[in-house]
């Protein structure tokens, strides 16, 4: 019966054959991206355009703030710079006629290391003023809002990648020899009743003791249409007789 409700999904009949004799294991959904967008800085916020939910692609500007007092401290390290390296052509070409000593050049060449060192510094708080996304995705929660002033290192919000995703089964030790990376399976989402093909790519590092189970980490074998981070599901793994 089991055969035949596989074949009506669409499922090949190898595909279906491999459930059939299948052992069965829970999985959770997991991002291979998840990052918590935190702040740099201490500023206000001037916009913030991903709500929870949506999405939004690499490079686009998640978080904006106001730092319009960093880029006049920026404008005026730069002023600072070319005054410093004009002080030291002038010391350099003292120097050359006789009329500075090397000790005023090298006065001269300090403040100049001294003031790109301040540019430098000014300028990394001015990139600080938006916060691009890592890679493609979706916003998972918001903690804050636009107009609020946070301070540096305070959470904003969290992201996963909606691209790519893995599957994080936990099996028994006694089936490692089965679990090869390359080792098809199916996988039946609990949240959508679709199953998918996919396949074992790496082994956990270690068995846990007391349970004497294992992680093993799959991938969709192709689409994955509607598929989201944390979504559980159960996988039916080839017995031993399958795959001989």
């Amino acid at each position: 019966m089991r055969l035949w409700v596989c074949l009506a999904l669409g499922l090949t009949l190898g595909q279906a054959q491999a459930v059939e004799g299948a052992n069965e294991a829970r999985g959770l959904v997991r991002s291979v991206g998840e990052a918590i967008i935190s702040s740099e800085i201490a500023a206000r916020i001037t916009s913030m355009p991903y709500r929870e939910g949506e999405v939004f692609s690499f490079g686009d500007v998640l978080v904006e703030f106001d730092c319009a007092g960093m880029a006049a401290n920026l404008a005026g390290a730069r002023a600072e710079l070319r005054a410093a390296v004009v002080g030291l052509d002038s010391a350099r070409e003292l120097a050359r006629m006789r009329a500075a000593g090397q000790r005023d050049v090298e006065l001269a060449e300090a403040r100049r290391d001294r003031t790109l060192a301040d540019v430098d510094a000014a300028d990394a708080r001015v990139k600080g003023c938006q916060v691009r996304a890592p890679f493609s995705g979706a916003v998972v929660d918001r903690n804050a809002n636009p107009h609020e002033v946070i301070g540096p290192s305070t959470p904003l919000m969290r992201i996963v990648d909606r691209e790519r995703l893995e599957i994080e089964l936990i099996v028994s030790s006694s089936k490692l020899p089965l679990m090869q990376p390359g080792t098809p399976f199916l996988f039946r989402v609990d949240e959508t009743g679709t199953i998918y093909p996919a396949k074992i790519i790496r082994l956990g590092a270690m068995v846990e003791p007391a349970s004497q189970t294992v992680k093993v980490f799959g991938t969709f074998d192709g689409a994955f249409q509607g598929v989201l981070h944390g979504m559980s599901g159960t996988a039916s793994l080839p017995a031993a007789e399958a795959r001989r």
